[in-house]
């Protein structure tokens, strides 16, 4: 079996505008990335969780943090907190999306680890995002505590 790291990021006070929605609070936001190992053998399978926060904090959490997060292009009204422009509409499961595709080549430059999927988690819910081939698997094993 691939062994597997998950990494927790928590961001501090966030809003999102969804598009067509409106004002959605996501506080707290808990961002959560999913590492396989990419090699799948009697090696050492080591992740620097403290690293991969730390960059997640340098990049995503310093921009994200007490903003509210809104799609290019959309008009925002009377925004509570400043706005920091997405290239989607910012909803739970567009937002693991966007972390995804953001993350997915680092870890695997940095760790020759996969990415296999990002879980946003919210006071109201969750939004999940894996690549479509991982996702039957992802199901399986999330369900099978």
């Amino acid at each position: 079996m691939p062994r597997r790291v998950e990494v927790k990021n928590p961001l501090i006070t966030t809003l999102n505008y969804v598009t067509n929605f409106g004002y959605a609070p996501l506080s707290p936001l808990e961002i959560v990335l999913g590492i396989e190992d990419i090699a799948n053998n009697d090696s050492q399978f080591v992740v620097d969780i403290i690293e991969i926060q730390q960059i997640f904090n340098k990049t995503l959490g310093q921009q994200w943090s007490f903003h509210t997060l809104a799609q290019r292009g959309v008009k925002v009204p009377k925004p509570p907190l400043p706005v920091v422009r997405v290239n989607y509409s910012p909803s739970l499961e567009n937002i693991a999306r966007g972390v995804y595709r953001r993350f997915a080549p680092f870890i695997l430059k940095t760790y020759r680890a996969n990415l296999i999927y990002v879980v946003t988690v919210s006071t109201y819910g969750n939004g999940i995002f894996t690549p479509f081939a991982r996702l039957q698997t992802f199901l399986q094993q999330r369900t099978s505590f």
